[in-house]
């Protein structure tokens, strides 16, 4: 098997678990170290993940995460809620941070052609393959779109990069088109 199918090869289903979304929706996603796995199948453990910079919010941490798999680097974003006790005390930062850098390191393999599976809805087709078509892109009038309604409503990037990491698991400018139009809808509804 290529690397490449090694890569954008489906998880089996048996690994495949569901949690709560926003909006009622429910959420597919693979543990960790299912990725960490299927990096190390694929590069032979030639890999490597660092966290280049963490934010951390009042409800929210968000890091910025570097793969390098050899030698080619991939940054993305990763996102965590804070853990909190009945009080609404932080219990554990830390391991809030260690959460949002799975996800960093996650989104990460995504872009190496690992779990996009997961990330396609309603017939969108994520592949790594240059000749087949996936979702089209959003627009730059949608991109302003987000961006306006972000700010009416007092939000900068940094928490709409957030609740889009949330939402999508994706940063607001990786977005497809119809996800792109799904948040502004949803962002509309917010500002109301």
């Amino acid at each position: 098997m290529s690397q490449k199918e090694i890569l954008s090869r489906p998880f089996d289903q048996s690994l495949i678990k569901t949690r709560p979304g926003p909006g009622g929706k429910k959420l597919s996603y693979v543990e960790g170290a299912e990725y960490i796995k299927r990096l190390n199948e694929a590069f032979d453990t030639n890999w490597s993940f660092k966290v280049l910079e963490y934010k951390i919010f009042e409800k929210e941490v968000v890091v910025l995460g570097e793969l390098t798999c050899h030698g080619v680097i991939k940054q993305s974003f990763g996102g965590s809620d804070i853990a909190t006790n009945r009080a609404g005390d932080p219990v554990s930062l830390a391991d809030s941070l260690k959460s949002a850098a799975t996800d960093a390191l996650k989104k990460g393999a995504s872009l190496f052609g690992v779990g996009l599976h997961l990330y396609g809805e309603s017939g969108d087709k994520y592949t790594t393959s240059s000749n087949q078509k996936g979702p089209q892109p959003m627009t730059e009038k949608q991109l302003t779109a987000i961006l306006s309604i972000a700010r009416s409503m007092g939000w900068n990037k940094e928490h709409c990069l957030g609740f889009c990491q949330e939402r999508f698991h994706l940063p607001y400018n990786q977005l497809s088109k119809r996800q792109a139009s799904e948040l502004i809808e949803e962002m509309k509804g917010m500002a109301k």
